[in-house]
Order: C-alpha cells, then structure tokens, then sequence
C-alpha cells in the first residue's frame, strides 16, 4: 500500500468517526429535550374570577359585562389589560419541567415557595389554582410554581413567570380614571373652589358644554378629546395609596378638580397640586380612594382651559347665499345692501356693486364673508347688558323675509355685548373683529371709497 492510499484510508476512517460522533451528540442533545408538560388548558373567556393572594394583601376581582372590577376594595382602580394576560397564561399554562418535589416549608423555601403568591381563576366548573415562587430562579430563567393538589415543583419561563408573580402595582390600573371613556357622562372642571364648566354626553354620544352656557353652540370634537385625554392619562410614578394629609402635598388647595360621573350613578372626584417642581410632574389625587400619582404637567394643559376652547367662537351658522338685504346702524350710519348671490347682483344704499370691476366684487366677498364668519372672543353670561346698541345690524332672508337681528351695546372701548334677536346669550365680541381688516366693516370701507371713485 502506498503513501498516498494510506492517506486516503486514515481520512475516511476519520470522517467515518466524526459522523458517528454527530450522531451520538444529537441522539444525546434528543434524550436532553423535554416537551412542555400542560397545567392547565382551559377556555379564557369562561373565567369569571380571579383572587390574588400576594405581599401587598388579598385581591378578588370579578368580570361583569366584560369589565373587571375589585369586589374587596372599594373604588380600586382595575388592570383589566393585566387581568386579560394574566388569564390567557393561566389558560394554557404549561411547565419546562418537574425541578423536584416539596411537601415541607424547607423544601419549599428552596424554591422561593414557602411565602408564594397564590393565583386562582374560576369559571362554572372548575377551579384553577397555582403557587407562585416569590422571585425567579437563580438564573433568572424560571419561576417556579406548584400546582393545587400536587406536590411537584415546575418551572414557567421568566417572560411568563413574571406575569404570574402578582402584585399590586400590576393589579392595579396606572390611568388616571377609573371610570371607562365610554361610560363617562359627565365632566366638571372647577377652579378656586367654583364650577368653571360642564360636559354632559348628549344622545348624539358626543359631549355637550351645559349649564350657563347651554345656550352657546359647542365644539364637540374639543369636549370630545378633552375626555378621551383624561382618560389616557398614565401614572409615571405613585406616591400614596392613602393620603390623609391634604396639605402634604399642596391638595388642601389645589389648582384644579375634575370631577367625572359615569353610567350607574359612578363619580370620581380628582384634585390636581402644582406642588414643588411642576415644570415636569403634576400630583393628582384620587380623592375617593386616598392614591396620589404624579403625571406629566405638558398632558394636563386641559385643566387650564378656559371655557372659549370648547366653544364654536362663530356669532351665527348664517348662510349668506340664504339673504336678500343686509341693514346696518353703525354709530348712527344708516347702511343697505341688497343681495342676491345667486345672480351676482349687489347694490350699496342704491348703487350697484357689481358692475364696478373685479376689485369691487372681491370686496363684496370680503364683506359678506367677514359678515358670515363674524366671531366672538369671550363670554361673560352673568352680565347684564345696558344701554343702546351702538351697532345694530337686520339680516333679511330671501325665502321668507325671515328678520335675524345682531345689536351690539359697549362694554367697554374695545369690547361690545352682543344680542341676538333681542337675546342676551353670553357672547362679547371684540371692536376689532368688527372694524379691522379683514372684517365686515373693513370691507364696507372699501366698497364705499370704489363707488366713490377713490380706488
């Protein structure tokens, strides 16, 4: 036998010892391999309770028409998301694989069982109880647990494991509210003791501002996501779970409440403390049940909202394409305009507009628009209007010689209460809005100094 046989020879030998080799190692790394023992197999959405036995005490909570609520500590503000995971773990829980078994408190104690939490889910049948260890393994892989009526010690991965081990700051809800968006049905903000405003949800499910400014049209998608705000509010850090002292953190006098009713007679009460640095955290506190939390101040600017933010700030839902002569005293100037858009004719006190060129139909736009679009700035219902008006304006419509009327009485140099129809409603409408471009009378000016030839 030559050399180069021989080399050839000890190769295949070699190879042949390798793949045994392989072979040996995966039938080895097979017999290692433990299939996942079942627990429990249950249907999730049959659970109707669970209790929670942990360190920080004993919590029963029960679904009702597919919400969680505490049945042991009143005004508990709930997880239902925790609770959800909490189950679907529980639902189809199985082992990595038996580490032993413990009868004793010693033998228990080994695998942090002999102080565990207890996690039990209920539904018609059964019941389902399990034996948290109080912290993961050493290598922080598992978590061990035991199952009610066996004495064998498991292991749960540590992603699931720490879903298991329970405890109150995973129990209970981190929001603000504790009443769900969808049940709420009414919201008072108050300041300096007094009730600045109230929303109250109107058939149309959307939240109207009532009270003393019922009469005053809303801006429903601003009261609307004040409340969806409010309740998406997440706790970045709690401070008590039962304050007795309100001075201690500012709340004997707070900035703002908010109080908030819900379906079935619910209310939460909620006071807010700019106390020490405000600039980051804003303390609030859940009156009912004692918990103070810190949330960031740039999410609770709602709390300072004047009520104009939730008000349509429009004088009128005027249609101009709707008026056939437009009236006006303005300081004593009588002023009249007949209108039909529809045809494009308008005339000033007799004059035709409308066949002065281009700029002087971009100025009876501009009137009529300012006239249409005309805005208040603020609103003071408590009022009592006095006096003549020093503006008054008469809207005649084209289809029934309907009369809408506007009447402005001075409250001041730069502001004027503003009547409807000879009602008093709560709006102030700046001189401004008024006189200065680019509003109606802004254009009126132009309008005159065209047919005056000035421009």
């Amino acid at each position: 036998m030559n050399r180069k046989t021989l080399v050839i020879s000890a190769l295949v030998i070699l190879l042949a010892i390798g793949s045994f080799g392989l072979y040996l190692f995966i039938n080895k790394q097979d017999e290692n391999k433990v299939d996942p023992l079942e627990i429990f197999s249950f249907d999730r959405e049959s659970v109707y309770r669970v209790d929670i036995n942990c360190a920080d005490g004993e919590f029963i909570a029960e679904c009702i028409d597919g919400y969680w609520y505490m049945q042991n500590i009143e005004g508990f503000n709930i997880s239902g998301d925790y609770y959800i995971n909490l189950i679907y773990y529980m639902s189809e829980l199985t082992a990595t694989k038996i580490y032993g078994t413990a009868n004793t408190a010693e033998e228990k104690a080994v695998y942090y069982l002999d102080e565990p939490i207890t996690v039990t889910c209920y539904d018609e049948q059964n019941t389902y109880k399990i034996y948290v260890s109080s912290k993961p393994s050493p290598t922080y892989d598992v978590y061990y647990f035991m199952k009610e009526g066996s004495n064998n010690v498991y292991g749960v991965p540590s992603d699931r494991g720490s879903v298991l081990q329970a405890s109150r700051a995973m129990i209970e809800s981190v929001f603000m509210t504790r009443i769900n968006e969808s049940d709420i049905v009414k919201y008072t903000l108050i300041k300096d003791g007094k009730e600045a405003y109230t929303f109250e949800r109107n058939p149309n499910n959307q939240f109207k501002v009532v009270g003393k400014y019922d009469g005053l049209q809303t801006n429903f998608p601003r009261t609307n996501t004040t409340i969806a705000m409010l309740t998406r509010q997440r706790r970045q850090g709690l401070l008590e779970t039962k304050l007795t002292d309100m001075t201690k953190y500012g709340f004997d006098k707070p900035v703002a409440e908010v109080i908030i009713s819900g379906e079935g007679g619910k209310t939460q009460h909620l006071l807010f403390s700019y106390y020490g640095d405000a600039s980051t955290y804003t303390h609030v506190l859940d009156v009912e049940t004692g918990l103070v939390g810190l949330f960031y101040t740039y999410d609770l600017d709602f709390i300072e909202d004047d009520v104009m933010r939730y008000l349509v700030d429009r004088v009128h839902n005027l249609d101009i394409s709707k008026v056939s002569k437009i009236d006006i005293n303005y300081h004593g100037e009588e002023i009249s305009y007949d209108v039909d858009k529809e045809k494009g004719e308008y005339s000033l006190n007799g004059s035709r507009i409308d066949k002065l060129g281009k700029s002087a139909e971009e100025a009876i736009d501009g009137f009529l628009t300012g006239l249409e679009y005309l805005v208040y700035s603020s609103v003071d219902v408590d009022a009592v209007p006095s006096g003549d008006p020093d503006i008054s304006i008469r809207i005649t419509s084209n289809d029934s010689d309907d009369v809408y009327t506007l009447e402005f009485i001075p409250k001041d140099e730069l502001n004027y209460y503003m009547l409807q129809n000879g009602e008093y409603a709560g709006r102030i409408v700046q001189e401004k809005n008024i006189s200065n471009s680019p509003s109606f009378m802004y254009w009126h000016e132009r309008i005159q100094r065209i047919i005056n030839g000035e421009q």
